[in-house]
């Protein structure tokens, strides 16, 4: 499957998260399927909208994609059965103050996509940092099957 990380000039909020985190990216997509219209079908956790899949225009210019070794009708599946869920915000202030915990069956964007593929401690991945990890997982992927 593939995960597309977001460096669009964006929000302020958007510019305030690539600052704080030193990275290129501050948002990150599980893109599910291509729609055949020039959007994508994608599934992540957003600000004011929580988790979701929803139609997503993945402009070149504003988004890395990487392949991911991973089953996408199983991310698929942990996106629908979590739809609806809040975006969690007291755990983006946890990459502020970190005793700061983030809060039950809330989920930002890259910690939706970290738990719907079944990596450790997703709460852990800001976007850069899941980007540094699936382009880490794809090289060993392509090491070992070479």
């Amino acid at each position: 499957m593939k995960i597309a990380f977001y460096k669009g000039k964006g929000t302020l909020v958007d510019r305030m998260i690539r600052w704080w985190q030193r990275g290129l990216y501050s948002h990150v997509e599980a893109v599910l399927a291509e729609t055949g219209d020039g959007t994508f079908e994608c599934a992540s956790s957003v600000r004011g909208a929580g988790v979701r899949i929803a139609a997503v225009a993945l402009a070149a210019n504003e988004w890395d994609v990487l392949d991911m070794p991973a089953d996408v009708d199983a991310v698929r599946a942990w996106f629908t059965k979590h739809a609806g869920l809040r975006y969690d915000y007291l755990g983006i202030l946890g990459f502020v103050v970190r005793p700061v915990g983030g809060e039950p069956r809330h989920y930002f964007c890259s910690e939706a996509i970290a738990t719907a593929l079944g990596l450790a401690e997703p709460f852990r991945l800001d976007p850069n940092a899941l980007a540094d990890l699936v382009r880490d997982i794809a090289r060993v992927e392509r090491t070992t099957t070479a």
